[in-house]
């Protein structure tokens, strides 16, 4: 049984919540928009052989909100500022959702740095297949953060076609999201970074070999948004997974988790 350890960093003169779970390869969480770091528990403890690090960015969590917008590149080299500050020179990188976009970003800004990328639940930004109308205005406030009921309204797009069969995933997401919600400010300053970016004119440069993870359900990164990564990434694989929705990764650890090691260590 591995325990986690929680520690502060300052990168950028914010200060930064980490945590660290489990001992080998190294692999960063990058999460998606709002999420504290908890919302990685499902996931994380169904790995082997890693060493799960993750973080809360910059106004979500417990770590500080940036005076200023940060833009995706800006959350890249934030992350580059924290393996620095725990002395890791070389990653894997698995990033959810917002936490995708800026994994992509780092991979172009820190070639040296990463080694094999996962990208869930995500896109390439503008250039990408757009959420459903019902699913964007569902995200447009930080609303679902502060109300476990809130939040179980707008379960279908997390949980696909499993929405009326895992209460207990669901009851535990809604806890850890109200126990550490996001600033306001820090959300909306995640939002404008994912509205104004796109990666679709260098993803054919990013040779880092790439699984690509999307429910087949999801209504807020429809899954031919990994067709399209995969198909433009040099050493792209995308897998679907049936009946699921936004947060198919964290539903689905059981069944996702062997694939993503396999993948991290063939």
């Amino acid at each position: 049984f591995a325990v986690a350890t929680d520690e502060v960093v300052t990168v950028e003169r914010l200060r930064i919540r980490v945590r660290v779970h489990g001992e080998g390869r190294p692999l960063l969480l990058l999460n998606g928009l709002g999420a504290p770091l908890e919302l990685w528990d499902p996931l994380v403890g169904r790995l082997a052989g890693v060493r799960a690090i993750a973080f809360d960015a910059p106004g979500s969590g417990r770590s500080e909100p940036p005076c200023l917008p940060l833009s995706i590149r800006g959350h890249a080299r934030l992350a580059v500022g924290v393996l620095d500050a725990l002395g890791h020179r070389r990653v894997d990188v698995l990033g959810l959702s917002f936490g995708g976009m800026v994994a992509q970003e780092l991979a172009r800004v820190a070639t040296g740095c990463v080694d094999r990328l996962v990208l869930a639940s995500t896109s390439c930004g503008w250039g990408g297949v757009p959420s459903t109308a019902a699913a964007l205005s569902a995200v447009q406030t930080p609303s679902r953060y502060y109300s476990r009921l809130l939040f179980e309204t707008v379960a279908p797009y997390y949980l696909g076609g499993r929405e009326s069969t895992d209460r207990t995933f669901l009851g535990r997401q809604g806890r850890r999201r109200v126990e550490s919600p996001p600033s306001t400010r820090g959300y909306l300053y995640q939002l404008i970074a994912a509205a104004t970016w796109s990666s679709l004119h260098y993803l054919p440069r990013v040779a880092q070999p790439t699984l690509v993870l999307a429910g087949a359900d999801d209504p807020l990164v429809p899954a031919l948004n990994a067709r399209i990564l995969a198909g433009l990434l040099p050493r792209g694989r995308a897998v679907i997974v049936s009946r699921g929705g936004h947060l198919c990764l964290l539903d689905e650890a059981g069944r996702l988790a062997p694939l993503i090691d396999d993948f991290l260590q063939r």
